[in-house]
């Protein structure tokens, strides 16, 4: 069932907010419908896909135009969400890093480094 885009989960407002200053409004609507389109589509993710889980969504050719010509920066894209997600990230990584220092086995020579790891998941 087509989504209206003003139904967004608050987390993926507050997600697609922190990119609102690398697009004019128009594209603001359009990065807002792909994304929207992408957590909803099921199957294959086309571009007419991704359009009929909005519910007042634009052509297909508009979403096309936005996604191979429009004038956005996808590094600056890149760029924001990892600064983001780093300064997100650093606090629970130098957490469970300490604790992991703190659990490990005293024993001669040099301790092995503690490693973090950490996964992004997305969900409907």
């Amino acid at each position: 069932m087509p989504q209206p885009i003003i139904c967004l989960d608050e987390e993926v407002c507050h997600f697609a907010e922190r990119f609102r200053s690398a697009f004019s409004k128009p594209q603001y609507q359009y990065f807002v419908t792909v994304l929207l389109g992408l957590l909803e589509c099921e199957g294959k993710r086309t571009l007419s896909g991704i359009a009929s889980k909005i519910a007042q969504s634009p052509s297909v050719s508009g979403l096309s135009r936005f996604l191979a010509v429009a004038p956005w920066d996808q590094q600056a894209l890149v760029v924001m969400w990892l600064e983001h997600f780093r300064t997100e990230m650093q606090s629970l990584v130098e957490v469970e890093r300490e604790q992991q220092r703190t659990a490990q086995p005293k024993r001669r020579g040099r301790p092995k480094q503690p490693l973090v790891t950490g996964y992004v998941i997305l969900s409907p």
